[in-house]
């Protein structure tokens, strides 16, 4: 028959066992968490890239237009530390043509369109530290994201008058400001490089300069990164 006091002795066996486990339990988190600390201060936190891609402008009367744009540009990145948080800034620069007659008001026939983008972009993202979902040898990086940019566009267009001999030509530029929103996936190989693809959408304020066209466009990219 078990007295009052052997259940206390026995409430209190368990009580410090719970206790031990709980100590136990903490001590290997704090464990790994230092040997994650270490190995993190030693992982690169810069980052370099370079990317090729293209898309397609969102605006119905842009994409009917050009139907297509090809894509390149490069970015530098650094990550803050433990956090999941880094910063961005790059350039972008983007190309379309076309030769389609619906370029030009009524009456005109359009021989040639072409256009030139460039942008540069500064941009906020979340991301898990380096290693965090890996190792040192190999480890993804998923991150989103966004930020503000700087955009100007030159757009020059040939085109046929409708009376015989008549010739016109083109060529202006206009700047503007946008915003952007990214997400892409980097896999990295040794803590040095990575390949990765990135999506980004882009809102510019701003039109073509002679077709007067919407120039927000989504953008697919393949990235290589050099990271130090």
């Amino acid at each position: 028959m078990a007295t009052p006091y052997s259940r206390s002795f026995h409430g209190g066996r368990l009580s410090c066992a719970a206790a031990l486990c709980l100590v136990v339990t903490a001590s290997a988190r704090a464990q790994q968490i230092e040997v994650f600390q270490s190995e993190l201060a030693g992982m690169p936190q810069l980052s370099t890239s370079l990317r090729l891609g293209g898309g397609f402008f969102t605006d119905s009367d842009a994409s009917d237009a050009y139907d297509g744009l090809a894509s390149s540009g490069f970015d530098v990145k650094f990550h803050f530390g433990n956090l999941p948080l880094a910063a961005q800034t790059g350039m972008d620069f983007g190309y379309g043509d076309t030769n389609r007659s619906d370029l030009a008001d009524a009456g005109i026939l359009a021989d040639d369109g072409d256009l030139f983008l460039f942008n540069w972009r500064f941009s906020v993202l979340l991301e898990p530290p380096p290693s965090y979902l890996g190792d040192r040898h190999f480890y993804v990086q998923p991150y989103v994201g966004g930020g503000i940019g700087v955009h100007y566009a030159e757009e020059e267009v040939e085109v046929d008058g409708p009376f015989p001999f008549t010739f016109i030509e083109e060529d202006r530029s206009e700047t503007g400001f946008g915003w952007h929103a990214m997400a892409g996936i980097d896999f990295v190989f040794h803590s040095s490089l990575s390949v990765g693809l990135d999506v980004t959408y882009t809102d510019a304020d701003m039109k073509t300069p002679i077709t007067d066209l919407e120039l927000g466009a989504l953008t697919i990219s393949a990235a290589l990164k050099f990271h130090f």
